[in-house]
């Protein structure tokens, strides 16, 4: 959980050096696998911002509020907490993984597989891997609120700064709509195709009261806009609520 032999991510202090730190190592230790990965840290972080022994912490970390049962979400992962030096994780290092720093910075990441790219065959995935609405919308929108219930807890009241990727993810895909719409069947034109190694979203500065859903969809529509879709073919987000919805 190192960014290197010599230094802790505890003892960094600015969450922007943190972050940058923290990809840099995750970069390399992935090598070439294809990973989607977001993290949230505050601006300016403390050894002990967050609890990481606590009872109320842990219970939500182990049992995410929110999340629909069966998703692409903080939930299912089937795994206990455990602990390391600087905070808990939850998850497989190799497939997907949660962890809570008690600095304040989490992070979740998951492999572009054929889980991410459900409903093709390994044929078609290995062909044209194409990324599926659900874990494109869930996995963030599930991280975003689980921070939220984190931020209550600790008394977090400072500026944070989210950063969403799709790493070494060339070639990848993506249809626009709800799976069960005849826009995401039959699209108008052909979809395009990632043609760098990384997508990266840029960085967004929240206030720690933020609304997991509309920052949610700030991040999508960066995402959606990289593939030539407009906000209306984003799934799930009902406008005049300012929500999404999936059942």
């Amino acid at each position: 959980m190192l960014v290197n032999e010599e230094l802790s991510p505890i003892s960094i202090t600015d969450g922007s050096v943190l972050n940058e730190g923290l990809t840099k190592y995750f970069l390399k230790s992935i090598e070439k696998s294809p990973y989607f990965r977001i993290t949230i840290v505050p601006i300016t972080t403390g050894r002990n911002i967050i609890n990481v022994d606590s009872i109320e912490i842990r219970e939500v970390f182990q049992n995410p509020p929110n999340q629909r049962q069966g998703g692409w979400n903080m939930e299912n992962f089937y795994s206990s907490i455990e602990r390391f030096p600087e905070g808990i994780y939850r998850g497989d290092k190799k497939d997907r993984m949660l962890i809570l720093y008690q600095n304040g910075y989490m992070e979740f990441y998951a492999p572009l597989d054929m889980n991410y790219c459900w409903r093709q065959s390994q044929e078609e995935f290995e062909r044209q891997p194409r990324l599926y609405s659900y874990p494109v919308v869930e996995y963030p929108l599930s991280f975003l609120d689980l921070y939220s219930h984190i931020v209550r807890i600790s008394n977090i009241e400072t500026k944070l700064l989210i950063s969403m990727q799709y790493l070494n993810c060339k070639g990848y895909t993506l249809l626009p709509y709800k799976p069960e719409s005849i826009g995401f069947y039959m699209p108008r034109n052909s979809p395009k195709i990632i043609d760098k190694d990384h997508l990266i979203i840029p960085s967004m500065d929240v206030n720690y009261d933020y609304d997991p859903h509309l920052v949610c969809y700030e991040l999508l529509k960066y995402f959606y806009a990289s593939f030539s879709y407009s906000p209306n073919m984003i799934p799930f987000f009902i406008e005049d609520k300012s929500v999404f919805i999936m059942e």
